[in-house]
């Protein structure tokens, strides 16, 4: 189940990535824009004097992302293409791993019912197809999901340190995207 939510996942937002460049049509999330402008400047040590100021807040705010982003831009150059392979790697990301929780809690054919729902569902295939950082906050709330439901009664104390450690970083680097939701993972978790 998890390599056929993949690769459906996959072709749904890789096709919309294509499409939503070769058509020119980015009025779908206005957002992204700003992720890649904040990216590029970053690049470009312009980061300081953009926007007079909150280009380095929203940099700052977003690290896991935009840093990533950076990265990219820095190696290839700035192509918002870049930018929606990220968030399309992160959304494919996302539903392997939603399928892989739920094979540990219900039966397979239910599993890849929960995992093409999010390969499927319009608003995970357009905000893993643009660059934004929902995709990241995603596939780390579903990546929370898989270390808990590795967690139970009959896991050893090791499995456990590790697990807490993981679900640790996977609550900063949330916290850094979106504190609002990583309070709420924290809660569930």
């Amino acid at each position: 189940p998890v390599l056929a939510v993949v690769v459906v996942s996959a072709a749904a937002r890789l096709s919309v990535a294509l499409a939503l460049n070769l058509f020119d049509i980015w009025f779908f999330a206005p957002d992204s824009s700003q992720y890649l402008a904040i990216a590029e400047a970053s690049v470009n040590g312009h980061l300081e004097e953009f926007w007079f100021g909150y280009g380095a807040s929203l940099y700052e705010a977003t690290l896991p992302f935009s840093g990533q982003l950076s990265f990219l831009f820095g190696l290839f150059g700035p192509y918002r293409l870049l930018g929606q392979l990220l968030a399309v790697v992160y959304g494919v990301a996302a539903a392997g791993l939603t399928t892989a929780t739920a094979l540990r809690l219900v039966r397979r054919p239910l599993a890849l019912v929960s995992g093409l729902v999010v390969s499927l569902v319009p608003s995970q295939i357009l905000f893993s197809s643009v660059a934004l950082r929902e995709s990241l906050v995603w596939v780390l709330l579903a990546a929370t999901a898989v270390v808990c439901s590795r967690l139970g009664p009959r896991v050893g104390r090791h499995s456990i340190m590790i697990g807490v450690a993981e679900l640790a970083a996977l609550f900063c680097l949330l916290a850094m995207l979106r504190i609002q939701t990583a309070v709420i993972a924290l809660w569930c978790m």
